[in-house]
């Protein structure tokens, strides 16, 4: 019989090393499963060690491998395929992934083959579940190179994924899902999750269309656009501490507050963040606002960010935008940009501060890298505009890349000063090679 999990031969290893030494405690093996099937039938007998969904049948689904690695101890690896579409088909509402969506018990890495190529698709109108849901706070789990979709969660959190454990996304896209009468329409975090080289875009909810948190989170090299709030946060909620790097939110709507971030409580740092072109009262028919930024409560502090373009719809003279770039109160740790201050304060320090300027931003698309940025223009006042002893992350370590993993700072406008930009875009300075004629 095809044994489709290995053991992994470190692991095998490691257990005889210990056993030779005479020591009566080994580490537990972790298994590759390796999934070969896109059907959405479970596991026959989870936790004997074979993924299959009848025995001796080789086939291994992607619920059936979740099942099998809850059932196992070790943090085990799943390989989905390439080129490949995981549909689920089972309604339901269990804690074992049986039905409904993909509970995840127990700690794993889930790895496809590239976010353009393996899709796990929620099938929401079908199963009225999310895609994922990680339960338990003493679990951790890696995702990575995929799509996920399609996620519908109308009584629970988490549109796409529910995260209470330790998660990891890397080059994922999390797209399509809805939570209509809940939060977090992408991800809803009350656990720790660390976003990476990703885009958040297209889902829906009523609060926290994109991202909702109220544990810990920190978004890296990440896009987060597109999403729509019924009532507030648009791309973000925030009620934790978040915390994001390098990163771009843009073109988010919310029909009442917050267009790209709410901040309700909580902390949230930014270090070289564009928020450019949300929208508040996108329903026209509130006087509510914060297009970019609502903050409600808690502290919102940038440095070395970038912040215009953002609109609230005026309901009394339908359907009319008018620049709403902030409300509340925001502290400028130093070096950003924000484009119009009416209706918010901008505290901190006043140094490197350009307000009532525009930035003259490019529409958000593909400038290279694994995420769509907004470009600076040459002759926008971001460019080499961050703090001349380097923008830095949140630990303090100046930052080489920026969201697209070019080099930071780079002299982008040929003036001879060589200082990063402000913002998640760094402009690079083009040279023109003589031609030679042969």
């Amino acid at each position: 019989m095809n044994k489709i999990i290995v053991i992994g031969l470190m692991s095998i290893l490691a257990a005889i090393v210990l056993a030779n030494a005479g020591t009566t405690t080994s580490a537990a093996p972790s298994a590759i499963i390796h999934v070969n099937s896109i059907g959405d039938n479970p596991d026959v007998f989870p936790g004997n060690g074979v993924c299959e969904t009848v025995v001796n049948n080789g086939v291994c689904t992607l619920r059936a491998a979740i099942q099998e690695a809850n059932a196992l101890a070790g943090t085990d690896t799943i390989i989905l395929q390439a080129n490949t579409t995981y549909l689920l088909t089972r309604p339901g509402n269990d804690d074992n992934a049986l039905n409904g969506d993909l509970d995840i018990m127990q700690n794993v890495s889930i790895i496809g083959a590239g976010a353009g190529s393996t899709v796990v698709d929620g099938n929401g109108s079908g199963t009225n579940e999310r895609v994922f849901d990680i339960p338990f706070s003493n679990v951790s789990v890696i995702i990575a190179n995929m799509t996920i979709t399609n996620g519908e969660a109308f009584l629970v959190l988490g549109g796409g994924i529910n995260n209470v454990g330790k998660l990891t996304l890397n080059n994922v896209i999390i797209s399509g899902n809805t939570s209509p009468s809940n939060t977090g329409g992408g991800i809803w975090n009350s656990g720790a999750l660390t976003l990476t080289n990703s885009t958040v875009s297209g889902n829906t909810a009523y609060y926290a269309a994109g991202l909702g948190n109220s544990g810990s989170m920190t978004v890296i090299n990440s896009t987060i656009s597109g999403n729509t709030a019924f009532n507030s946060g648009g791309g973000v909620s925030n009620s934790g501490a978040l915390t994001l790097l390098n990163s771009t939110i843009s073109g988010n709507h919310s029909n009442q507050e917050g267009g790209g971030l709410y901040a309700i409580s909580g902390t949230v740092n930014l270090f070289n963040v564009t928020i450019a072109s949300n929208i508040a009262d996108y329903d026209h028919n509130d006087a509510t606002d914060g297009g970019g930024i609502k903050q409600v409560g808690g502290t919102v502090t940038l440095r070395n960010s970038l912040l215009a373009y953002n609109a609230q719809v005026n309901f009394l003279t339908f359907p009319v935008q008018v620049a709403d770039d902030c409300k509340g109160t925001l502290t400028s740790a130093s070096y950003n940009l924000v484009e119009y201050t009416t209706g918010c304060t901008v505290g901190g320090s006043a140094t490197g501060l350009i307000t009532g300027t525009d930035p003259l931003l490019g529409l958000l698309q593909d400038n290279g890298g694994s995420t769509k940025t907004r470009a600076l223009k040459i002759g926008s006042p971001a460019l080499d505009a961050g703090n001349p002893g380097g923008c830095t992350d949140s630990v303090g370590a100046t930052l080489t890349t920026d969201q697209r993993g070019r080099s930071r700072a780079v002299d982008g406008d040929g003036n001879g000063t060589a200082r990063c930009d402000l913002g998640a875009y760094e402009r690079q300075r083009f040279v023109f090679l003589p031609l030679v004629r042969k």
